[in-house]
């Protein structure tokens, strides 16, 4: 009977797969070129047409190189000439990928999608397989089941980025460390050794493996808190045999690093290197411009030590966080504040998860809080990575508020759901309440397509509550520009239109742009004088979300470009917009002048002129890269 139960079990969740599929396919194929998005694939390919490394390396480059392979070996036309090191050109390279190749640029990024929901799909089928031996098929598939209908999963899985295949690779790694517990034997060392390596060229972040693992192995003896009862492991090498084979793993990690790397620049030693962070100067460096100038290790008896790492790992680290440091803004009730908070994960978390997902959670944790903690070490340990995921996020307030950034602990958390759902599933009444929490997710992404990267749940208003909370690539990475393009061809009265837009894509590259706001538009003087009232015509401005709240941009002026933002304007606000397109551009309707007693929706020139200011270059990045 089990075996027939299991076999029913493993034909729904091949079901759920198959239209977590269909349903991110729609996305790969809908959905323009996204912020990030659009420097990752030609970063990829730079690894594998110039052995370089050095392209983006503010992430470890294993996950963008494998969703770059197949878009290799379709022959693209690159351009390099504006790469180089020391500064994030990968901007450029990738302004410049996406002008070279065309129209056919939307299909190579789309084979690159592929690969990243190949990645996603995997992460599906180890945590149905791993649940399946710690809880049983049942349990297994519920915890699948909240991988496949969280919109946040969805929407990442289907853009060409790095964070659902760090996610991928670092969950299957975790899995074949607990095989090694298991059964420690040197096939599985090998093999959790080599996944342990390939998850550090994927993300920072997934240095937390390694203190996660160090508590598995404390925890598989069940100690030092004597939380749990050791796991049940086969005949095998002495415990100290083991600790040895622990250290054999990690060494296989840090080669197979070098190895992603092709060994560039390992070995150097710690004080040649020129670093920008604090944490690795001991001295604030604030301005955007400067250039790493400083190593606190220089003069110490680490000045000589060679650094067993790729030099491109380490400045890329160094980089990344000087990033975090410098602090960037985030949405709070509709205005932009300065760097997040402690508790901004979690926050993120309850508003971006599903509500059939939140239920379950709290069931669990109510769960175990009633349960004898001595059995509970494998929730200890699936838990492990969620945690100390937390704990990084929460001390990195300049940059910790986007939920992308703690999807590498989703899986775990999901998992770790198993044992408190697999003692659900033998009470009738917490069977139907794990059942509606399911339903309830399932309704609710289905509700959300296609825009799931917009989504959030019932607890703060859905998509409509969260304007005020979320931006950047929580909320508006850009995705609704081919959205916008079927707007302007089913409303072709004539009216231009002008558009101001937060994405990677250029609107004029789409012929979206009908005209430039005239020259003197946005200054403090009065119109040019070939410009009077009477020639001055109606138009429809589209603004992105994330510029009506604030965040810098280019604004095109006749005579050329020049960095805008939005002031804190009573005209350019939501409710004074005709038309709303998908969920994150707004439409205006621009006019000279308001007729006495007129109703419709318009703001007028000077209005308009009255909402932007002039912004200095700081805030452009700090503002931009969010």
């Amino acid at each position: 009977m089990s075996g027939i139960c299991e076999r029913r079990h493993a034909v729904v969740f091949l079901a759920l797969v198959a239209c977590f599929v269909v349903l991110a396919g729609e996305c790969i194929r809908s959905n323009p070129v996204l912020v990030d998005e659009y420097a990752h694939v030609p970063a990829g390919l730079g690894c594998w047409e110039t052995g370089c490394h050095y392209l983006y390396r503010e992430n470890p480059p294993f996950v963008r190189m494998l969703s770059a392979l197949p878009v290799w070996l379709s022959n693209p036309k690159t351009d390099y000439a504006r790469a180089a090191r020391g500064y994030r050109s990968e901007w450029h390279v990738g302004m410049d990928f996406i002008s070279r190749n065309g129209a056919r640029h939307q299909a190579l990024y789309e084979v690159a999608r592929s690969v990243v929901l190949f990645l996603a799909v995997a992460c599906a089928l180890t945590m149905f397989v791993w649940g399946t031996k710690l809880y049983g098929s049942a349990a297994a598939l519920v915890a699948t089941a909240l991988w496949l209908t969280d919109p946040t999963v969805l929407a990442n899985s289907s853009t060409a980025t790095v964070d659902i295949g760090a996610t991928t690779v670092g969950f299957i790694a975790t899995y074949l460390f607990w095989r090694f517990l298991q059964k420690p034997g040197w096939t599985v060392t090998l093999l959790a050794g080599l996944g342990l390596g390939l998850a550090q060229a994927s993300k920072f972040s997934l240095l937390i493996l390694y203190p996660a693992w160090l508590i598995g192995m404390c925890l598989q003896r069940g100690w030092p808190w004597r939380l749990a009862e050791p796991l049940q492991t086969a005949a095998g090498p002495r415990e100290a045999r083991k600790w040895n084979r622990l250290l054999v793993m990690f060494a296989l990690s840090l080669l197979t690093l070098n190895a992603v790397y092709a060994f560039d620049g390992s070995c150097k030693s710690l004080g040649s290197y020129q670093f920008k962070s604090l944490l690795l100067t001991s001295k604030s460096t604030l301005d955007v411009d400067d250039t790493p100038s400083a190593n606190r290790f220089r003069g110490t008896w680490l000045d000589s030590f060679p650094v067993p790492l790729p030099e491109d790992y380490i400045r890329g680290f160094d980089s990344q966080k000087w990033d975090e440091e410098f602090g960037f803004f985030r949405l709070s009730h509709g205005r932009l504040v300065f760097r997040g908070t402690p508790i901004s994960p979690l926050t993120t978390l309850a508003y971006k998860l599903p509500m059939g997902t939140l239920v379950l959670i709290l069931f669990s944790a109510s769960f175990w809080l009633f349960r004898s903690r001595r059995r509970c070490i494998v929730e200890c340990l699936v838990c492990a990575p969620v945690g100390l995921l937390l704990v990084l996020l929460g001390t990195q307030t300049g940059l910790n508020w986007p939920a992308r950034y703690f999807l590498p602990a989703i899986p775990f958390l999901f998992l770790s759901l198993g044992g408190a759902v697999r003692v659900g599933l033998e009470w009738p009444r917490l069977r139907w309440l794990i059942g509606l929490c399911l339903l309830w997710n399932t309704i609710a992404l289905l509700g959300a397509r296609p825009h799931y990267l917009s989504y959030a749940n019932e607890l703060i208003g859905g998509p409509d509550g969260a304007r005020g909370e979320f931006a950047g690539s929580n909320f508006d990475w850009g995705q609704d520009l081919y959205r916008l393009r079927r707007w302007r061809d089913e409303h072709s009265d004539g009216t231009p239109l002008i558009v101001l837009f937060f994405g990677a894509l250029d609107p004029n590259y789409l012929g979206l742009n009908d005209g430039h706001l005239p020259d003197g538009f946005l200054d403090t003087g009065e119109y040019p004088p070939e410009q009077s009232a009477e020639d001055r015509k109606p138009f429809y401005l589209a603004i992105s979300k994330t510029l009506l709240d604030g965040v810098a941009a280019d604004v095109y002026l006749k005579s050329g470009r020049f960095v805008y933002a939005i002031a804190d304007s009573p005209w350019l606000k939501y409710d004074n917009a005709i038309e709303r397109v998908g969920q994150t551009i707004y439409i205006f309707r621009v006019v000279p002048g308001i007729p006495e007693g007129e109703t419709t929706k318009a703001i007028t020139y000077d209005q308009l002129r009255a909402s932007f200011r002039e912004v200095t270059l700081r805030d452009r990045r700090t503002y931009t890269l969010l």
